[in-house]
């Protein structure tokens, strides 16, 4: 497991984190980050029907975040599905909060462009949640 640099524990120390993410440079450089904060995996996906793939196999994740508009495609049927499974889960997006469907409305929200802290404490806090 990468720790952080002082060798302590990270934040997400040992979880497994799904990062739903279209864009492939922002994606590898959050999954990084996220391992240098204690995350044991951070496996990726850029659609709706990977993701949807990886939670149908045996890629079982501790918490997932999801940026809700994939390169033109809503990610709401993958936030069902992660309801579905209890999986801790919270919504990234840089669009209006108000587009987000009233059956997601208890969702966790991350503002984009987000600070790495505030998506490390987002994470942390979910999986606590759960």
């Amino acid at each position: 497991m990468k720790r952080n640099d002082g060798g302590q524990a990270g934040p997400l120390d040992g979880l497994s984190v799904l990062l739903i993410e279209d864009d492939p440079l922002l994606s590898d450089m959050v999954a990084d980050l996220l391992q240098d904060q204690g995350a044991r995996q951070v496996t990726t996906a850029s659609s709706v029907a990977a993701a949807l793939k990886m939670l149908a196999g045996s890629s079982a994740c501790d918490v997932a975040a999801v940026d809700v508009h994939l390169g033109g495609e809503a990610a709401w049927p993958l936030l069902e599905r992660l309801a579905q499974l209890q999986v801790p889960h919270f919504i990234m997006t840089g669009y209006d909060i108000g587009e987000i469907p009233a059956a997601f409305g208890h969702v966790p929200v991350v503002r984009k462009p987000y600070q790495l802290h505030n998506l490390v404490s987002a994470l942390a806090a979910a999986s606590v949640v759960s």
